[in-house]
């Protein structure tokens, strides 16, 4: 049975009781967003007592907001690694469900010589954390990006050929975003079925988030219900992958306007999941 967790960051605090209200609320499970400066100053006997008295589980999402594990820069690559090492420890202590990376850079993979060397950056570091992953007996989850390297279909589908051992989250609003300038965004169904058939039986993750275009801008990570996407048919969609375990809400903003989101403004969106997922 898939289970649903919510997703949190530095944001969402005290977080003991951010915690708890996700528990009350329903979810299995919370996916920590470790952005700095959690990765050196959580409290991390916060997280723990919080697991031990709502018996609700935990999963790490890697911090992003500074990281290049494909930059073919050694320099560059070797400094996000360390952070990496870092992240994984923590979730090993707290015997996390699965670690969630990004792999990307900020360069010009346009170039076939170029797109070479990020690929082959992004496969050394994808090699090391699955080791570092295994050491902690932790399972490592590539995710799609929006827009860098590394949110192509094919580009995914060359990180899979060439990497064992590692599992793929496939983040909707990611993929659809992707592809709008050559998708409408009305064929978002059409995309992300698209993205699960390549990543195939190696999808462990997914996140789910509303999204739409205001004034010509691409807005996700809203709370769903207030964008475009069509929920059921994206469900179908998941309940076709047979390994899929874990699906996050990754919602940031009540709407297109913003607002925060917390997680009881989500008991109606969990509900509708928990019907359209079994």
């Amino acid at each position: 049975m898939v289970r649903v967790g919510f997703n949190l960051w530095y944001g969402n605090r005290p977080l003991y009781y951010v915690m708890k209200d996700c528990y009350e609320v329903g979810f299995d499970y919370v996916e920590l967003s470790i952005d700095y400066p959690w990765p050196y100053r959580m409290d991390v006997d916060e997280v723990k007592r919080a697991v031990r008295d709502f018996g609700i589980e935990v999963g790490i999402h890697a911090p992003w907001r500074d990281i290049a594990l494909a930059s073919p820069v050694p320099e560059i690559r070797e400094a996000s690694l360390k952070v990496m090492r870092r992240v994984i420890e923590l979730a090993g202590v707290l015997r996390a469900l699965y670690v969630n990376v990004h792999v990307s850079c900020s360069e010009a993979v346009e170039f076939k010589e170029v797109w070479d060397e990020v690929l082959r950056a992004g496969i050394e570091s994808v090699r090391e954390l699955r080791c570092l992953c295994e050491q902690h007996g932790l399972d490592l989850v590539v995710e799609n990006n929006d827009h860098r390297p590394f949110s192509d279909i094919q580009q995914l589908v060359d990180l899979v050929a060439r990497v064992k051992g590692v599992y793929f989250c496939l983040d909707v609003g990611h993929a659809v975003g992707a592809y709008l300038g050559k998708v409408p965004i009305e064929n978002h169904v059409a995309v992300i079925e698209n993205f699960a058939q390549a990543l195939g039986d190696r999808l462990l993750v997914a996140h789910l988030h509303d999204f739409t275009v205001v004034n010509g801008r691409y807005r996700d990570h809203l709370l769903i219900g207030s964008g475009v996407m069509d929920l059921a048919s994206v469900c179908r969609v998941l309940r076709r992958v047979h390994r899929l375990q874990y699906v996050t809400l990754e919602v940031f903003k009540l709407g297109p306007r913003g607002g925060d989101v917390r997680p009881r403004d989500a008991v109606d969106v969990l509900r509708k999941l928990r019907r359209h997922l079994t």
